[in-house]
């Protein structure tokens, strides 16, 4: 029989990724927890951007980029893990395997940049100079 071939050569993922998986973690204050991150594996994939768009949460601009990345077949994915490409943080939206062999999976994910603050400078009424007020 012939070794099945994957749809995206291996030459092709060029990106080494993060799969973190969540998990609780004590925060040492008494007992409450928050949400930390474990190490689930690194591999090869190939990152695609898809699309862009601005969006508005609680009346903060924020941009939302859509990217597909194409790994090697995992059976542990999940919807609650998110994917480190380099310092960029992405949130798993959904994932197939396209030709249900097991060879490889392409997976969606979602990355929310927050766009940055611009303060305006500082109003100095006219009667301040320097150190001192007249």
């Amino acid at each position: 029989m012939a070794a099945l071939n994957p749809l995206t050569p291996t030459g092709h993922r060029t990106q080494a990724v993060r799969i973190e998986k969540p998990t609780l973690v004590a925060d040492g204050q008494g007992g409450h927890t928050i949400t930390g991150w474990i190490l689930r594996a690194v591999v090869w994939a190939l990152v695609e951007p898809l699309s862009s768009r601005e969006t508005q949460q609680a009346k903060v601009l924020a941009g939302v980029l859509n990217v597909a990345l194409t790994i090697p077949y995992r059976s542990d994915l999940t919807l609650t893990d998110r994917i480190l490409v380099g310092a960029r943080v992405l949130h798993v939206t959904s994932y197939q395997d396209p030709t249900g062999r097991k060879i490889e999976l392409r997976v969606l994910c979602s990355e929310t940049q927050d766009a940055p603050l611009k303060t305006p400078p500082p109003l100095v009424p006219a009667w301040v100079q320097g150190d001192w007020v007249q």
